[in-house]
């Protein structure tokens, strides 16, 4: 049976790569080499972060979780708001980057009380962490692209898991032997409700 394995590729590649955009936004993008410890020590350290990014990769994260437990076009509806927090990420990566670098020029001469001049010689420059999360976030984009196509093949969780009432409305429609209402019981649905007692 190669299909689900399959049908679970793009899942596990969008978790890994939603969970790796996550961590990777939430560190500095940019960093003033040597001016990066005193910025730290005079607590300026968030001035390399891009906060968009963090949320938009908390987005694309949490709508996997979503897609694991919804169905139908619910479903498609969470795929759709992920693919685009991810490619958000993307967009605020390459349109923001030249602004994490001034923001952290900026933080270092307010810091060491520099004139403009010599602010603009500072070295920022990008961190590995720019790069991580760019990858990241593309790779989720393509996961998240998979999974559309794919969508009504991913597993989802059980019947089980639904809501009580959808359990219950199940179990008055179907005959009830011995062994139903045993397994309805294990459900959470009160037998004696139907006979009115």
């Amino acid at each position: 049976m190669p299909e689900p394995r399959a049908t679970w590729a793009p899942v596990l590649l969008g978790v890994a790569g939603a969970a790796l955009t996550a961590v990777a936004t939430a560190k500095p993008w940019a960093s003033a080499g040597s001016a990066a410890d005193s910025l730290s020590a005079a607590g300026l350290s968030g001035a390399g972060e891009e906060p968009l990014a963090l949320a938009l990769a908390l987005v694309a994260l949490a709508a996997w979780g979503a897609l694991l437990v919804t169905r139908g076009r619910f479903r498609v509806v969470v795929a759709g708001l992920g693919l685009l927090a991810a490619a958000g990420v993307v967009a605020t990566g390459l349109v923001e980057h030249g602004a994490v670098q001034d923001a952290v020029r900026t933080a270092v001469s307010d810091h060491l009380a520099l004139s403009p001049k010599a602010a603009a010689a500072i070295d920022v420059g990008l961190t590995g962490w720019y790069w991580v999360s760019l990858l990241a976030a593309v790779a989720t984009v393509v996961a998240f692209a998979l999974a559309l196509r794919a969508i009504g093949r991913i597993p989802s969780m059980g019947g089980r898991y639904d809501a009580p009432g959808t359990v219950a409305e199940r179990a008055r429609t179907e005959p009830r032997t011995q062994t139903e209402i045993w397994k309805a019981l294990d459900e959470g649905v009160d037998p004696t409700e139907e006979s009115g007692l």
